[in-house]
């Protein structure tokens, strides 16, 4: 799970650059004129948008749940604590 979870942020890393980067050159070198064409700045904006999403979805079902899973296991039940005397 933690490899998915480094992809996933080495991913949106990438993303998030790449936007802050035409947003400069747009400043820079173009007069704040988009640097993309409309259709392909909307593409960009529907996977920042996607992964942002699936992002979220994912901290607040599956990490959330394997966090708890995580702090049953760590803790001895009462039954684990009655089978060891």
């Amino acid at each position: 799970m933690i490899e998915w979870k480094e992809y996933a942020r080495a991913f949106m890393e990438e993303i998030y650059v790449l936007r802050l980067s035409m947003d400069a050159v747009s400043q820079r070198y173009f007069e704040d004129c988009p640097v993309l064409f409309p259709d392909q700045a909307e593409r960009l904006d529907s996977l920042v948008h996607g992964w942002e999403g699936m992002l979220e979805w994912y901290n607040d079902t599956i990490a959330s749940d394997f966090e708890e899973h995580s702090k049953r296991s760590d803790t001895p039940s009462i039954h684990s604590e009655w089978m060891r005397r």
